[in-house]
């Protein structure tokens, strides 16, 4: 009986030992290559209706890829610059 004692508590300190290496790996990780909600949060901002969308007149990077929003926040040419007798076309 005692020797079932020693086992089981050899594995639960173990156990521990090994959760406390996982868990010091991925602070590392996330330290080191940072943490894709908080990179997200650059361009994203939060929306009543949707949850999450892009942050209006953004103009800068996101993942080394130059991004810019119009006012809107959509990834196109701001909407005063479109022709007022442009046609739109929706599928």
């Amino acid at each position: 009986m005692r020797n079932l004692f020693i086992h089981f508590l050899i594995i639960i300190i173990s156990l521990f030992a090994w959760i406390i290496i996982i868990e010091f790996v991925a602070n590392y990780g996330i330290k080191k290559w940072g943490d894709p909600l908080d990179k997200s949060k650059q361009v994203l901002m939060a929306d009543q209706m949707i949850g999450w969308r892009q942050k209006t007149n953004f103009n800068g990077k996101f993942l080394n890829i130059p991004l810019k929003t119009n006012e809107l926040g959509l990834r196109n040419n701001s909407l005063s610059d479109i022709k007022k007798t442009s046609k739109i076309l929706s599928f």
